[in-house]
């Protein structure tokens, strides 16, 4: 697509929600990663381009992922969706606290909080609560 191509070679003609739009638009990972690193460069204090550049860099299993959801909590410290994946993060990571305490910020997500704090249960050896969490 046309918003697409000018993502890649002249990102600087776009605003940010069609920035935002043209990385839903191919299902490249990399290319999704070049176009929301555009947005962290063109608007730094847009939250969305940091949390979705994590969100691909956890799918592609770059440690970077943690650094871009921090930043976006630096921007919203409250914003449910980059707490939900900066727990998804920590929780990769093995950090269980840390990811109790960032899904225990993430109330309003449209994610599966249930299955997230539920796991994190189930790893501390907390099955009333794990079981409780994975019914929400």
């Amino acid at each position: 697509a046309e918003i697409t191509k000018l993502a890649i070679e002249d990102a600087s003609k776009l605003n940010v929600e069609e920035l935002l739009y043209a990385a839903t638009l191919t299902e490249d990972l990399a290319t999704k990663a070049d176009i929301y690193t555009k947005v962290t460069t063109n608007y730094p204090s847009e939250i969305r381009g940091f949390n979705n550049l994590g969100v691909v860099q956890y799918l592609q299993g770059n440690d970077q992922a943690a650094t871009n959801f921090a930043k976006a909590l630096s921007i919203d410290p409250k914003s449910a969706d980059a707490n939900y994946n900066a727990g998804l993060s920590a929780l990769q990571k093995g950090n269980l606290d840390k990811a109790e305490e960032y899904f225990g910020k993430a109330a309003g997500t449209k994610a599966n909080l249930g299955n997230a704090m539920g796991t994190v249960y189930l790893l501390k050896g907390d099955y009333a609560k794990a079981k409780s969490s994975f019914a929400t």
